[in-house]
């Protein structure tokens, strides 16, 4: 996401600069904001999901002491 944030920066600077024209911003623009977007979208996607796989984990874990195994 860092990378996307960077490539609007850039994009801006060269827009400031006067490098690009008018035309050329906005059509980078608009994609490195979906970009920057799509990948907030999986982050939030993949952090929710991580809380999703512990669940399963936890619930089948014996408590310590209470496993009913005795060595």
């Amino acid at each position: 996401m860092a990378e996307a944030l960077l490539k609007i920066e850039q994009l801006e600077e060269r827009m400031i600069n006067e490098e690009i024209e008018a035309s050329t911003y906005k059509k980078y623009f608009q994609k490195f904001k979906m970009e920057s977007a799509r990948l907030r979208e999986e982050i939030a996607h993949l952090e929710d999901g991580s809380e999703d796989n512990l669940q399963p984990a936890t619930a089948v874990a014996p408590v310590s002491g209470q496993s009913g195994c005795h060595f």
